[in-house]
């Protein structure tokens, strides 16, 4: 079985790593998750503009702080599902959608 550069890269840094060292190790650990989250906050960007809504006006729209949007648009926080929902109402907009599968039954 093939090595993935992500576990070279994990096997070559030692376990007594600078803090700069573990949030790399962190990232590469979490990378599927992390492009994940950039694609949902891509889309909501997408919708903003097209609404023409800064982060601003999100933020006030939420009853958070620009910070706070800024966060999440940067890839700095990971969404939760209440997030999302959150997101999705203000913006009046699906982010994300989830489609039921038939059950086979005996």
């Amino acid at each position: 079985m093939a090595t993935s550069n992500k576990d070279t890269f994990l096997a070559q840094v030692s376990p007594g790593a600078s803090s700069f060292v573990q949030e790399l190790k962190k990232f590469a650990a979490h990378a599927d998750e992390i492009e994940y989250s950039l694609q949902i906050a891509n889309r909501i960007m997408e919708i903003m503009d097209e609404q023409d809504i800064s982060q601003k006006l999100l933020a006030e729209k939420m009853g958070v702080t620009a910070q706070y949007i800024s966060k999440y648009l940067t890839g700095k926080t990971n969404f939760t599902l209440r997030t999302l929902v959150r997101f999705e109402k203000v913006l009046d907009a699906k982010l994300i959608e989830v489609t039921a599968q038939a059950v086979a039954t005996p």
